[in-house]
C-alpha cells in the first residue's frame, strides 16, 4: 500500500485532517477564525471555535 492510497484527497477510506469554515477565507482572511468544524484521522474533535 503506498501513501497515496490512504492520502491527498477527500474520498471513503482515506485519512483525512480536515478543517471546515463558515466563511470564505480567500475573501476575508479573518474567517480562518470562523471555524465550523476540526477532524483528526476522520473524527469529529471540535464543533466550533477552539478554547
Amino acid at each position: 500500500m503506498q501513501i497515496s492510497d490512504r492520502f491527498g484527497s477527500l474520498a471513503p477510506g482515506k485519512t483525512a485532517d480536515l478543517l471546515i469554515l463558515n466563511g470564505d477565507p480567500s475573501k476575508d482572511v479573518k474567517q480562518t477564525r470562523n471555524i465550523y468544524a476540526v477532524y483528526k484521522a476522520g473524527v469529529e474533535v471540535s464543533k466550533g471555535p477552539l478554547q
